[in-house]
């Protein structure tokens, strides 16, 4: 049974949630790539340009809500919700992690990058965008809900 105090992640919030991260990665890695085009390399001989955005980003949102559920069941577990700022740190390593990783499988998902010191830069667009973003959502998602 459900504690009251704790939000809980219904399978239709993680499904936006996806959607939104997606978009989200998609612009900050589409902005990067075009400020940064000697570091950060879209596609390959078999993959569009559009193709490795779609598809890197896609895997990216994907390993970010994934984690979601395990960090609602880690919250009721230490009976304290995540703050903001937490939440943002584990988006930064979730990011940190989930693009090394895109990135070391370049051929088959289209992104790569210089040097692993362009990772780090590129995470912490993401973290602020997606951090920026989900909270926007949540607040929206709470009005919606009448929950104050």
């Amino acid at each position: 049974m459900a504690d009251k105090n704790f939000p809980q992640i219904s399978g239709m919030t993680l499904v936006i949630s996806t959607f939104i991260l997606f978009g989200v990665n998609i612009v900050v890695l589409f902005i990067a790539q075009m400020l940064f085009p000697q570091n950060i390399v879209l596609g390959t001989h078999s993959l569009t340009y559009q193709s490795a955005l779609a598809m890197s980003m896609g895997v990216l949102s994907y390993l970010i809500s994934f984690f979601m559920p395990f960090v609602s069941k880690y919250e009721l577990m230490r009976a304290k919700i995540f703050s903001p700022f937490e939440w943002s740190a584990l988006y930064l390593v979730v990011n940190l992690i989930g693009l090394w990783l895109i990135t070391r499988a370049a051929q088959q998902f289209g992104l790569g990058v210089t040097s692993w010191m362009v990772i780090v830069p590129l995470a912490i667009a993401l973290d602020v965008a997606q951090s920026l973003i989900m909270m926007i959502y949540g607040n929206l998602n709470k009005k919606s809900l009448n929950l104050n």
